[in-house]
């Protein structure tokens, strides 16, 4: 089975948090943001009936990753490109070739991408309980959406794992396995 996953890759905010995520670690939310606030204060104090609900800030207010706790002005947190900057690096500092690596994965992603705007994506790994498994996602063909996925899945990760970009006939012919293999060496 292929999951599609192009809608938590864009952009699964689409209230307040709209194009928010962190510029540190990737998070979509939820944020800690500065904003102004007047409330009517007696001696007796207020009542929470008197404190508003409804908030607006603009994009120098203060904002903070409640993942990370990366502070950063909201201006920061919008565009997504610190985000992308930093998972580039990432991305560069794992693979051999340097940035070499980003421009053969721009290629790629190029060389395979569907009619329909959208690539695959092969993942396997293994957890901590020795059992492993493999799947197939569908994500739009960016190297923004790629790399959010790839993050996503190293963040995930408990044990070893791989994660590439496979071709529309390879994904349509993949069959998801599972193995236990704790199970398998007890006879099981």
């Amino acid at each position: 089975m292929i999951r599609q996953r192009w809608d938590h890759l864009n952009n699964p905010n689409e209230n307040c948090l709209a194009d928010m995520m962190c510029p540190e670690c990737g998070s979509l939310g939820s944020f800690w943001i500065t904003v102004p606030v007047q409330v009517e204060v007696s001696d007796d104090g207020t009542s929470v009936d008197e404190i508003p609900q409804h908030y607006e800030w603009d994009a120098d207010a203060d904002c903070v990753c409640r993942e990370c706790s990366h502070s950063a002005s909201v201006a920061d947190f919008l565009t997504g490109q610190p985000a992308l900057e930093h998972w580039r690096k990432f991305y560069v500092d794992c693979h051999d070739g340097g940035e070499d690596a980003i421009a053969k994965l721009e290629r790629d992603i190029k060389v395979v991408t569907t009619s329909t705007s959208t690539i695959f994506v092969y993942q396997w790994s293994r957890d901590c309980d020795n059992c492993e498994g493999d799947s197939v996602d569908e994500i739009p063909a960016s190297l923004v959406a790629f790399m959010r996925c790839y993050y996503s899945f190293l963040d995930g990760l408990e044990g070893p794992g791989r994660m590439e970009i496979i071709t529309e006939l390879d994904a349509k012919e993949f069959v998801a396995e599972f193995r236990d293999r704790n199970a398998e060496r007890a006879g099981y």
